[in-house]
């Protein structure tokens, strides 16, 4: 060993004897989390889906799909996920059509990292449930199981703060050019209240005295789970409200 390599393991052994029991960071960030990779399949916690259409599932509302769909109601279904940059619209798919059927996704916005689009999903006639998956073009995906049931009873709530309807008596007191809002709430045989958007359907006889309306739809029909009662002349008409098998009846009396 010539001297040269003697004297660099000599101050080898001796920075190493220095050196015990300290620790060095070097600035190099391998110990740094990787960034998450958009290929990744989002998680539960990145992903979410919501209903819109429903009565009280406006924009600002968090009407996640916890609850099932009354049997033969369309709803809308909101996505929203990590974006894969691809500019292509993702895939919707379900594991079961004749139960839950679902339409091509429209994009509402993909900027910032993060995809949400819309699509409509049609409830069939019959209990189940069915897996529905959103799939974007580089693979990752979003699954969300939606369940349908059939209406066993229905809650008819005056929602407004109007104190035109009774309760107890099914009953409804206006005055010529007042209007009440009603929001019909189908639950099912465990109490559970169904998502129910146009499967609530109200109906009136005449119009000459009340008049029904909701959004573009009025007349002596509206479909929809909320409706708006006016009264229009003096008089006395029977309204209908049928959500599947389940029926009920108000009395509204325009003075």
């Amino acid at each position: 060993m010539n001297l040269r390599t003697l004297a660099s393991s000599l101050a080898l052994v001796v920075a190493s004897q220095s050196l015990t029991g300290c620790f060095f960071l070097f600035d190099r960030h391998d110990y740094d989390d990787p960034p998450p990779s958009v290929l990744v399949p989002p998680t539960e916690e990145s992903s979410s889906f919501r209903f819109t259409a429903s009565r009280g599932c406006g924009p600002s509302s968090q009407c996640a799909p916890d609850r099932p769909l009354m049997a033969g109601v369309r709803e809308s279904l909101e996505v929203t996920m990590a974006d894969d940059f691809s500019g292509a619209a993702p895939t919707v798919t379900t594991s079961d059509a004749s139960v839950v059927s679902v339409s091509v996704i429209q994009t509402l916005s993909a900027q910032g990292g993060t995809y949400r689009g819309v699509f409509e999903v049609r409830a069939g006639e019959r209990a189940g449930s069915a897996a529905i998956t959103v799939t974007q073009s580089s693979g990752q995906s979003a699954t969300v199981v939606v369940r349908v049931d059939e209406a066993a009873g229905m809650d008819l709530v005056e929602d407004e703060g109007t104190a035109r309807y009774d309760r107890s008596r099914d009953h409804i007191a206006l005055r010529v050019g007042e209007r009440v809002s009603m929001n019909g709430q189908p639950v099912n045989r465990a109490s559970e209240r169904l998502y129910a958007n146009d499967g609530v359907v109200w109906t009136v006889p005449d119009t000459g005295s009340v008049a029904l309306s909701w959004g573009f739809m009025q007349g002596e029909r509206v479909a929809d789970d909320h409706v708006y009662v006016e009264g229009r002349a003096p008089g006395t008409e029977v309204i209908t409200v049928r959500a599947g098998v389940v029926e009920r009846t108000i009395v509204v009396d325009v003075r």
